[in-house]
């Protein structure tokens, strides 16, 4: 339950990623639909776990989300203090440019979607 009001906290985080123009990323489970709630839907974001090197969450998401194909363009990782720090050096945040920081929330931005296709686990294109 102590999760139940993080409205106020992500706000910031939510209205800089709708004022750039996002409209698909990745954040970690308890971040991600706060965000799409927040927005109204404009903006998806597909929830991921284990850190530095995520997959996604198989539950609780929508199934499009696991194909490489679903999203095209630039895209971004929202991140809290914690889990940023945590991974610091890794692969995935060195592959991104931080463009968003409070005291509680990151957001990293990608062209693409290459620095996560080494390690998420897509689902072929449909079709395939």
């Amino acid at each position: 339950f102590s999760k139940i009001n993080e409205a106020s906290n992500i706000s910031g985080a939510a209205s800089y990623l709708m004022e750039q123009g996002y409209t698909f990323g990745y954040a970690t489970f308890w971040n991600a639909n706060i965000v799409t709630e927040l927005t109204d839907g404009a903006i998806e974001i597909a929830d991921i776990t284990d850190l530095p090197t995520p997959h996604f969450h198989r539950w609780l998401t929508r199934k499009d989300y696991w194909f490489r194909d679903y999203h095209k363009g630039k895209l971004f990782l929202l991140l809290t203090q914690e889990q940023a720090e945590s991974i610091k050096e890794s692969d995935l945040i060195l592959a991104g440019e931080l463009v968003y920081s409070d005291s509680l929330f990151v957001i990293y931005s990608y062209e693409d979607d290459k620095a996560f296709a080494q390690t998420l686990n897509y689902l072929p294109p449909k079709g395939q």
